[in-house]
């Protein structure tokens, strides 16, 4: 999981040439990690709550003051170090055997990416818009799942993902319900799964400091705590 996440974000550092592409790309990074402003560091505390008992995690991840991630140390229960794992931008050799082909209307909208790996299409997703220009649809063709995206006020309130069956029809597997304060910042995602949209299955729950940044995400399976990760983030 951590690897995947790394490939992720690496992905954020390619072909920064100009001013105007670093921008988005710190900005896609912030996003990445939840935080707003100048961080310098995120010290991470995870308390998991399981069968066997609870477990006690800690990472701390540092950026430079342009706002790239340098390093992610992780901890054992004991609080000795476990391992570091650098943060490096990706090379042309890391993304050469993909390729990306985007579509847009008439009003820029992005309305179809296609992703090649080694010439061969692996992704195929076709978005589609309402009146105000909110996406209410992300259709993946290659894997025959779809996204509807429903909202209220221009927020996004509501999201449930359909897998095609053999019948050829769209049904639901999962609905995530969402609530924010009244700086709109996400405050619960309520999860729901098929055939049952009135039973909560899991919550989550946050909470963000005078900046936006997220200082607190508590996980429930239920009514049950099976996560609680709270952030100590330090500005430049």
């Amino acid at each position: 999981m951590k690897n995947q996440i790394i490939l992720t974000i690496l992905t954020l550092f390619l072909n920064s040439c100009d001013y105007a592409q670093e921008t988005k790309e710190i900005s896609e990074i912030q996003e990445f990690f939840n935080v707003k402003g100048s961080v310098k560091e995120i010290q991470t505390t995870s308390k998991v709550f399981t069968t066997m008992g609870e477990r006690n995690l800690k990472t701390i991840t540092t950026f430079n003051k342009i706002g790239e991630p340098i390093e992610t140390i992780n901890y054992d229960e004991n609080g000795k170090i476990e391992s570091k794992e650098p943060w490096t931008k990706a090379s042309e050799y890391d993304d050469k055997a993909w390729e990306v082909k985007e579509e847009f209307d008439t009003q820029k909208r992005l309305i179809k990416r296609t992703k090649y790996n080694n010439g061969k299409i692996a992704f195929e997703n076709h978005y589609k818009y309402d009146l105000t220009g909110n996406k209410i649809e992300d259709y993946e063709k290659i894997n025959n799942e779809k996204i509807e995206f429903k909202y209220f006020n221009k927020i996004l309130a509501e999201e449930t993902t359909f897998k095609k069956s053999d019948d050829n029809k769209f049904y639901w597997y999962c609905k995530k319900k969402y609530s924010y304060d009244e700086k709109s910042n996400l405050i619960e995602m309520i999860v729901y799964y098929y055939p049952d949209d009135k039973t909560m299955k899991g919550k989550y729950n946050y909470k963000y400091d005078d900046n936006g940044s997220l200082i607190e995400t508590v996980a429930y399976v239920g009514n049950e705590i099976s996560e609680k990760t709270t952030r100590k983030i330090i500005y430049y």
